[in-house]
């Protein structure tokens, strides 16, 4: 094991200020090509959320169906359609799964994300378990417990 004969040269302590402030005062340190590709990164971040913003303000927001939204809109392209997002709405979040049974998606998305934040936890005494069980509960709910997750668990006929 080697030693140090010498001391270590001073650095400059860290920035204390916070927000906006800290992150300029840290660029600046930095150097001007690290501020230079923050503010570049911050551009463009700025304009996907406006482009973003333009999309979304649109004047659908009282349509009922596509059909009203193509009524109101007209010949005016890439604004949003909130009539055709309320009317599918079902459709986007759980497919063309039967209505009667959309539960089970909606118990297994949020077992999942319970799944997710239990392994996420400091005590890693348990993520065994965890990962076995967690995803043995959602696909016994999308497939209920008479059925295999793979196919069906019933042998086939042959006539």
């Amino acid at each position: 094991m080697t030693h140090r004969n010498e001391l270590i040269a001073p650095r400059p302590s860290p920035s204390t200020a916070k927000g906006i402030a800290g992150k300029l005062a840290d660029m600046r340190q930095r150097g001007p090509f690290h501020a230079l590709l923050s503010a570049l990164s911050y551009a463009v971040l700025v304009a996907m959320a406006w482009v973003m913003l333009r999309w979304a303000i649109s004047p659908t927001w009282s349509a009922a169906s596509v059909a009203e939204c193509r009524d109101i809109l007209g010949d005016i392209h890439g604004k949003a359609c909130w009539g055709g997002i309320r009317e599918r709405w079902v459709q986007l979040l759980v497919g063309f799964y039967p209505r009667d049974l959309i539960w089970r998606p909606t118990v297994a998305f949020v077992l999942f994300g319970l799944g997710v934040a239990a392994l996420l936890s400091p005590e890693p005494q348990d993520h065994c378990a965890r990962l076995v069980c967690w995803p043995l509960l959602p696909a016994l709910i999308f497939c209920g417990a008479d059925q295999s997750p793979l196919g069906s668990s019933q042998p086939s006929r042959s006539h």
